[in-house]
C-alpha cells in the first residue's frame, strides 16, 4: 500500500507503507571497498528521486561502514553512511540518497567480515 503526501511544493512524497519483503540483502551487494551501482528503479521508478531507506547492517567488527551517494558523485563529503558501532550487533540507520535519472545510486562497503546487510526502501520523492 502506498500513501501520497502532498508537500505543497513540487512533487508529492510517496510513503511505501508496510512492505513485507526487503529490497536488497547481503547477497545482492558487492562488499569490496569500491563503489558499485544500486538500481532502485524497480521500486521507485525512473527519474531523479530522493530515496528514503532503512539500512540494517551487522559485521564481526565495530566501526565498519557502508556509504551511499548519488551516482557520479566524486566527493566523500556528501554521502549517507551506516556504521557498526558494536561488533556482531545489528545497527539500523535511516539513509536518504538521490538517484540519477535512471533510478540508480552508488554504494561502497568497507572491507569487513559482514554478517548481514538488509535494505528496505521506505519512500521517495521525485525531484
Amino acid at each position: 500500500m502506498f500513501a501520497t503526501v502532498k508537500s505543497g511544493v513540487g512533487q508529492p512524497f510517496v510513503n511505501r507503507g508496510d512492505p513485507d519483503t526487503l529490497d536488497f540483502v547481503m547477497g545482492d551487494l558487492t562488499l569490496d571497498n569500491d563503489y558499485h551501482d544500486m538500481d532502485v528503479s524497480g521500486v521507485v521508478g525512473v527519474g531523479i528521486r530522493l530515496v528514503w531507506m532503512l539500512v540494517s547492517i551487522k559485521a564481526a567488527e565495530a566501526d565498519k561502514d557502508i556509504n551511499f551517494r548519488t551516482k557520479g558523485a566524486t566527493n566523500e563529503v556528501n554521502r549517507g553512511r551506516v556504521r557498526t558501532h558494536v561488533a556482531a550487533q545489528w545497527q539500523d540507520t535511516d539513509v536518504f540518497v538521490v538517484t540519477d535519472s535512471s533510478g540508480v545510486f552508488s554504494y561502497k562497503a568497507v572491507a569487513a567480515t559482514w554478517q548481514g546487510v538488509n535494505i528496505c526502501v521506505r519512500g521517495w520523492q521525485a525531484l
